[in-house]
């Protein structure tokens, strides 16, 4: 359509050049949201824009132009029609990015803990879909976009210890942002209404169903994932490993999409040790003979098992393993069983689904009657080794 408008403001449509339809012909009704494109001899412009029916008009929001991407000076004698942009073309694909800890590193194969930074990072593109209250348009959001634990000036509040946070991709003015929501009510519940981070699905895409103080408005934001923080406000990112009662790991960033598998074994440096108390609990009583992490969703299961090796005092005094879910006195799974006086092994194993949240999966041991030896990283022979793994995806 020609227009006759001059300058940097909205166009008022004028009329269809030959051949073509003009935008009411072509099925755009007042009030929708298009994406144009304009002529002005050496000059142009693509954005989106809101179509006006009375007056015959549209507003401008640039998405690219020959004038640094600014909206371009019109002569009063441009060309305006109606084209898909890059975007637009990857209508309603799925975000492209993960979250992380870790600048330049989409998926983390190393620790990072106690970071005070979370991070969007491109992955396999760098387009997320966005709501604008009548459909969604695929926006490339330029490059990694990060928030600090302390902020509050785009996120509700500052991190607080030991606590779940989601996060929304959104457009903020012409910026685009990662924010946290508010705190999640629990461990394991993001609790629903006004101040909460309540997700609703619309048209298949989770978004934040109530505005986030300092962030999107309802339905603006599409959830990305899901972050825990620790004991001092900050975020962990740790793989288990051999230590005195165990290096625990310690997945604390989950993400909605472009989930990968994620795997750890946590052991302990200790020789050996007995015991003699018929009950479940952590090897060698260590807390941190363990794996906990945070989940978003309930999608996915997680696997862990522990295999554990050791003798009794007496051929018929039988030691198990297990797992426990959340807790160090109770197993969840199948467990293994052991009552030779040598060194043997056996294992339990959990496969399931904890639920959203945070939880931590743990190693157990037991004991039936007289005196257990539980063999760690040495014992006797020096090649054998108990441990816990784990696999789940984040």
């Amino acid at each position: 359509m020609t227009t006759a408008t001059s300058g940097t403001g909205t166009i008022t449509l004028v009329a269809a050049v030959t051949g073509a339809l003009s935008f009411a012909s072509a099925g755009i009704a007042d009030g929708d949201i298009v994406t144009y494109a304009i002529e002005d001899g050496s000059n142009s412009e693509i954005g989106r824009g809101t179509y006006t029916a009375s007056g015959t008009t549209l507003t401008r929001t640039v998405l690219k132009s020959t004038n640094s991407n600014a909206a371009i000076n019109l002569s009063g004698s441009a060309e305006v029609f109606l084209t898909p942009s890059a975007e637009d073309l990857l209508f309603m694909a799925q975000p492209g990015g993960r979250l992380t800890l870790t600048a330049d590193t989409p998926v983390m194969t190393a620790t990072a803990s106690a970071q005070t930074t979370v991070r969007y990072e491109p992955w396999l593109n760098r387009f997320m879909p966005l709501y604008d209250g009548v459909s969604y348009t695929m926006h490339d959001f330029g490059g990694a976009l990060t928030q600090a634990t302390t902020d509050t000036t785009k996120s509700p509040a500052a991190c607080t210890t030991n606590s779940n946070y989601d996060v929304f991709g959104w457009l903020d003015g012409t910026t685009y942002r990662a924010t946290r929501g508010p705190v999640w009510s629990s461990d394991t519940a993001r609790g629903t209404g006004a101040g909460t981070t309540e997700l609703e699905r619309v048209k298949g895409i989770l978004l934040n169903k109530v505005a986030i103080t300092n962030g999107p408005a309802a339905n603006r934001g599409t959830f990305l994932g899901t972050f825990r923080t620790n004991g001092t406000s900050t975020v962990d990112w740790i793989y288990g490993a051999l230590a005195a009662g165990g290096t625990a790991g310690f997945f604390g960033v989950w993400n909605m999409y472009n989930r990968v598998n994620v795997s750890t074994t946590v052991q302990s440096s200790t020789d050996n040790w007995t015991y003699a108390t018929t009950a479940w609990r952590a090897p060698n009583g260590s807390s941190t003979y363990r794996v906990s992490y945070v989940c978003g969703l309930a999608e996915d299961s997680v696997v862990a098992a522990y295999q554990l090796i050791g003798f009794s005092d007496v051929l018929g005094n039988a030691q198990a393993s297990g797992i426990g879910v959340d807790s160090t006195t109770a197993f969840t799974g199948m467990t293994g069983y052991y009552n030779q006086a040598q060194a043997g092994g056996h294992f339990g194993r959990y496969d399931g689904m904890p639920g959203i949240g945070f939880h931590y999966l743990s190693a157990l041991e037991y004991r039936s009657a007289g005196t257990q030896t539980f063999l760690g990283d040495g014992g006797t022979p020096t090649w054998t080794q108990s441990g816990l793994s784990f696999t789940g995806r984040f």
